[in-house]
């Protein structure tokens, strides 16, 4: 019975500030990508996959960061790999920056005016101490597990906001891809676009109908911007049951969504639901260790 084992990756880039470790410099990226075409059949996430009949492999991307519109097209145009991409909508048409991108670069813009910061919150206010890097670790923990899962997005913004001006620190600029980028890529055979919601929530967090509206609004604004059909969508965060439910899996499936992706580890077999499917994160791993990844990954059948 065949396997496919899928992976997802957030940014290819040389970041001076990657807490989160999302990024892959584009080196180790090319490597990765030359290793999986010389050794795996690569599959798309809207390929019919119960028609596979050999293990394979699904590359898939988060976000739409701008740096896979100019480091990840050129790479996969030259090796000739397909891969598949899940947007956030509001996102990209209102070219923002995710918000844990800036709670980072608050937290770790080494503000020399002020080591403690106090939010103010009539629920979780509370002074952090932001006195040295692992106290800005907890802060930013700490804060950012708030901001995922107890708050909504008006509040969240509210926070960032005090963030800023204690901060003092700059926006970052150009960090999402736009409409115009996105809509070039859409005419890309090797790409398949995705939805992946309007502004990535937690979207267990949610009510029902705010899940419904985050789900449909960005399955409808992508497809009107790529003037094609989504049937691929991934869930923020995308761990069952803490991210998404049964609940969640029932809204997708009443949009036309064929396949849904998660972040739990694991490979999909044939026969297996077409909606919680799992994923491997990949990190800034080198070509031996990526080998070796991919090894312990198939247990090393291939």
């Amino acid at each position: 019975m065949s396997e496919i084992l899928t992976l997802y990756y957030h940014r290819v880039n040389d970041l001076k500030n990657d807490y989160n470790l999302l990024a892959v410099i584009k080196e180790n990226f090319k490597q990765q990508m030359l290793y999986l075409k010389k050794n795996y059949n690569i599959v798309r996430a809207d390929d019919d996959w119960e028609s596979i009949d050999i293990n394979s492999v699904c590359i898939t991307f988060d976000d739409g960061y701008r740096d896979f519109y100019l480091n990840v097209i050129p790479i996969i145009n030259e090796i000739e790999i397909p891969v598949s991409i899940f947007v956030t909508g509001g996102i990209v048409e209102e070219i923002h920056e995710f918000w844990w991108d800036e709670l980072e670069d608050y937290i770790f813009c080494n503000n020399e005016n002020s080591h403690r910061f106090e939010l103010i919150d009539d629920e979780y206010g509370y002074t952090f101490d932001m006195s040295s890097y692992a106290h800005q670790k907890d802060s930013y923990n700490s804060i950012h597990f708030m901001m995922k899962n107890l708050i909504d997005s008006k509040k969240r913004s509210r926070w960032l906001e005090q963030l800023r001006t204690w901060s003092k620190a700059e926006h970052r600029v150009d960090e999402i891809m736009n409409v115009g980028e996105l809509q070039e890529i859409s005419h890309n055979p090797l790409i398949t676009i995705g939805a992946h919601t309007m502004t990535h929530p937690s979207l267990k967090t949610l009510s029902g109908e705010e899940q419904r509206s985050e789900i449909y609004r960005s399955i409808e604004t992508i497809g009107d911007i790529i003037q094609r059909e989504v049937c691929v969508f991934s869930y923020p965060f995308g761990q069952k049951e803490f991210d998404f439910d049964t609940n969640t899996i029932a809204i997708v499936r009443e949009h036309g969504v064929e396949k849904a992706f998660s972040t739990n580890s694991g490979t999909w077999t044939a026969g297996e639901g077409m909606y919680d499917i799992p994923r491997i994160c990949v990190r800034d791993w080198g070509l031996w260790e990526f080998k070796e990844k991919m090894n312990e990954l198939w247990g090393k059948r291939q």
